[in-house]
């Protein structure tokens, strides 16, 4: 979960980019592409404003559809708030059709997400049945990139 108060945008940011790029390291990955949950449980107005502005809408739009070297499949947006909803009519109207329609936004009833996706590769917090999520795995690799992070900050990288 982002605490706002711990974390800043670009940290959170940084953050984002630092998974996603570990994720996209696997040959997997690349060769299937992914699919992404985005989970908005407990995303207020303070979250959201820092997206809000056109130049971030822009940035956030072309780095999603067109400078991320992966085969996006879909993403999944679950636990989303009327407040989610009107922050994705903002970045809506600048995303190109094909990655428009590969989004879908859901609120908390999970049986919505398990028509797309079975509970049998899900985690518990989402209706599913894995009680582990791989991610816990996942987080002390992420965590160990570290010298790999401070090469990257010295080109303006988040």
């Amino acid at each position: 979960r982002w605490i706002t108060e711990e974390m800043s945008y670009a940290d959170f940011v940084a953050a984002g980019n630092l998974i996603a790029e570990y994720v996209l390291d696997n040959p997997v990955t690349q060769i299937n592409g992914y699919i992404g949950i985005w989970d908005f449980k407990g995303f207020s107005f303070k979250h959201f404003l820092p997206f809000c502005s056109p130049k971030h809408i822009i940035l956030l739009s072309t780095l999603m559809q067109d400078r991320f070297p992966a085969r996006f499949k879909i993403a999944y947006c679950v636990n989303c708030s009327p407040l989610v909803n009107k922050a994705w009519s903002l970045i809506n109207p600048v995303l190109k059709e094909k990655f428009r329609k590969r989004i879908k936004i859901f609120g908390t009833d999970m049986s919505v997400l398990h028509q797309y996706l079975e509970p049998a590769i899900l985690p518990t917090e989402y209706g599913g049945v894995i009680t582990t999520p791989e991610n816990v795995e996942m987080a002390p690799r992420v965590l160990d990139q570290e010298q790999y992070v401070k090469y990257n900050l010295k080109f303006g990288y988040p």
